[in-house]
């Protein structure tokens, strides 16, 4: 009895494994809401995109132990660099889009990535990164619609034709596997890696679900960077708590203000 419940707990009480039940259990609830863009997803279509990127990266060769790392605004893309290459046993290495040329140049080298995706807005940046970095990425993404640097490839182009479905592989979570590298704010140095893993993420969001009645009837504001270890922690569990996350990327007064009222936010991060 012990054995199957160390089995069971190992292997179930993951993040990737939490966002799954979710699915499973209320599909057509909504997940996500861009109110720029005026578009909402289903936790069943975020999961559908999700597996789609998650099946792109696989035909790129990415496999467990693998980094995924990205510089990205609050945008969907985001979120499905944040939950996709788990899927694969691989590792999320989401990065602060301030960062200089310099300071990316040590992300690179720090983490390894096999995959690398970056939003258009940072294209200087990222192509003066690149160039003088010693580790080269095995394939460059670039969200948004400019033009596309030569050898990059953009995330709509990257993904297209790949299915929906969960992606085929024999990597099973298990909860000590390393999930996300997080990176330091460098404000006293060099950025540096922070590892978690499936445990720390889960019950890190589990707590902080419970701890600010993240539930089925949530509506999260995430107006604050992605990338950071706060909306990471506090409104990225909603995903595994069935609520929905609201990510506003115009924070001006009034539409910040219209945005919480139409949605009837019922918490947020806002400092």
């Amino acid at each position: 009895m012990n054995e199957m419940f160390k089995e069971v707990f190992e292997r179930d009480f993951t993040y990737v494994e939490g966002f799954r039940r979710v699915v499973r259990k209320f599909p057509e609830k909504e997940a996500m809401i861009d109110p720029q863009k005026e578009r909402a997803w289903t936790y069943r279509q975020l999961n559908e995109d999700e597996n789609r990127f998650a099946n792109a990266l696989a035909g790129a060769g990415v496999k467990k132990g693998d980094l995924v790392m990205y510089q990205l605004l609050n945008c969907p893309e985001f979120v499905y660099s944040y939950l996709a290459p788990p899927k694969l046993g691989a590792v999320t290495n989401p990065a602060n889009y301030n960062f200089s040329p310099s300071e990316t140049v040590v992300c690179l080298n720090s983490s390894r990535p096999k995959v690398y995706v970056y939003d258009e807005s940072l294209k200087s940046m990222v192509l003066k990164a690149l160039e003088s970095s010693p580790h080269k990425p095995d394939t460059v993404v670039m969200v948004g619609e400019g033009e596309v640097p030569e050898g990059h490839v953009g995330f709509d182009a990257f993904v297209e034709g790949f299915p929906v479905t969960e992606p085929e592989t024999d990597y099973v979570p298990h909860m000590y596997d390393e999930v996300a590298r997080l990176f330091t704010s460098g404000t006293t140095g060099a950025p540096k890696p922070v590892s978690h893993t499936h445990k720390t993420l889960f019950f890190i969001g589990l707590g902080n679900a419970l701890t600010y009645n993240e539930g089925y009837n949530s509506v999260y504001l995430a107006p604050h960077p992605f990338y950071h270890s706060g909306t990471l922690f506090l409104s990225f569990p909603c995903y595994i708590a069935a609520g929905k996350v609201l990510m506003p990327m115009d924070l001006k007064p009034e539409f910040y203000l219209k945005s919480m009222a139409d949605e009837k936010c019922t918490g947020g991060w806002n400092t």
